[in-house]
């Protein structure tokens, strides 16, 4: 699963639109959840910084706290929308 820390990506899906994702956005969340290969291109169109979640941190984080993936996805629709406010604080800065 990728976050995106700073930048533009346009995902490409099978019969559907691009989708334009930027700051505090995310993606390969499906992989991650329903163990699947990728379902979509993604293309970077600016510079891009990611943070990753590898799928087996987020699954050990799943098992060693009993979260249901109902709850992980309402999960990341918060973290997202708290990432999105904390990244455009630019109260983080680079290492």
């Amino acid at each position: 699963m990728y976050f995106i820390a700073t930048g533009d990506v346009e995902v490409d899906l099978i019969n559907a639109p691009p989708r334009h994702l930027s700051d505090g956005d995310f993606f390969g969340e499906i992989g991650v959840m329903m163990n699947r290969k990728r379902t979509a291109t993604v293309t970077a169109i600016t510079e891009t910084r990611l943070m990753v979640l590898e799928a087996a941190d987020m699954l050990r984080l799943m098992a060693e706290h009993e979260f249901s993936k109902p709850t992980c996805r309402r999960c990341w629709q918060c973290a997202s929308r708290s990432w999105k406010t904390w990244a455009s604080s630019r109260a983080w800065h680079q290492t």
